[in-house]
C-alpha cells in the first residue's frame, strides 16, 4: 500500500510574486499603449490562474468561458484595428483575471477594525 505524501511547500507565495510582476508589466504596457504586449502579458496571467479559474468558477460565473469570449472580441478588435475597443477589452480581460486571483484567495485580503491586533 502506497503512503499518500503531501508537499510541505506551498507554491502560492511564488505564484503571488509572479502575478505581482505580471501586473506591473501590464500597467506599464497599458500606460504606454503597447496593446499587443499587454495582451500577451495577460495571457501569461491567464496561464498562471488557469487552475484557480476552474476551481472558483460556478453556475453563476464561468471565468474560463468569460475569458474565451473576451479573447474572441480582442481578436476581432485587432483585425478591425479598433484601438479604443481593444483598450476597453484588454481592461475587461485584466479585471476578470484579477477577479480570479481575488476569488482564489491570492489577492487582497480585508479584515474588520474589530480584528485589529492592537490592545
Amino acid at each position: 500500500m502506497e503512503e499518500k505524501v503531501v508537499s510541505e511547500f506551498n507554491e502560492n507565495a511564488n505564484k503571488i510574486a509572479r502575478l505581482h510582476n505580471i501586473w506591473l508589466d501590464c500597467e506599464r504596457y497599458s500606460n504606454n499603449g503597447r496593446f499587443q504586449k499587454w495582451n500577451w502579458k495577460l495571457d501569461t496571467a491567464k496561464r498562471e490562474l488557469f487552475f484557480e479559474a476552474r476551481r472558483v468558477s460556478n453556475e453563476d460565473i464561468d471565468y474560463l468561458i468569460n475569458i474565451k469570449e473576451v479573447d474572441k472580441k480582442i481578436l476581432s478588435a485587432i483585425l478591425m484595428k479598433k484601438r479604443n475597443t481593444l483598450y476597453a477589452l484588454l481592461q475587461q480581460k485584466e479585471i476578470i483575471l484579477r477577479d480570479i486571483q481575488q476569488e482564489s484567495g491570492m489577492g487582497l485580503t480585508h479584515k474588520s477594525a474589530e480584528e485589529d491586533d492592537w490592545d
